[in-house]
């Protein structure tokens, strides 16, 4: 009977072990989401100051960890834009900050599914620690 309950107490310390790794994953992918939609909400910014923006003006045209080069603007009411797969595609600048507006959404939805992913998950570690406190009292209560 003893060997049972510490059997148990040592599956429910695997249980909750692999809780704790589900928990740091999904904290994991909810960072690189905030990253990804704060770097989406950049791109509404620049392309609404690009709008605003006389074409034959001298911009600066990022071109990645804060190296910029300067170029003129040719025109600003279309972009390119990646739309997956390696795929560039044209679009009017409206219809690309409509697209990422969407793409905000999509990733805000996944976002709280995240987040209700670990509350559930802490909710459940919650329950095996106190059947674990439970059987650490019983069996030292055995002994």
């Amino acid at each position: 009977m003893e060997q049972n309950k510490q059997q148990e107490l040592q599956n429910i310390l695997v249980q909750l072990e692999m809780y704790k790794k589900g928990i740091d994953d999904i904290t994991r992918e909810t960072r690189l989401l905030d990253l990804t939609i704060s770097e989406t909400q950049s791109a509404i910014s620049a392309l609404s100051v690009l709008k605003e923006t006389k074409v034959g003006s001298e911009v600066l045209l990022p071109i990645g960890q804060s190296v910029f080069m300067r170029a003129k603007l040719k025109e600003n009411k279309t972009v390119i834009m990646g739309v997956g797969a390696d795929v560039l595609v044209e679009k009017e600048a409206i219809n690309a900050v409509e697209d990422l507006k969407v793409k905000i959404e999509e990733l805000n939805k996944r976002r709280t599914e995240l987040q209700k992913n670990v509350a559930d998950i802490e909710t459940r570690a919650i329950q095996l620690n106190q059947m674990a406190e439970n059987l650490a009292m019983e069996i030292q209560g055995g002994q």
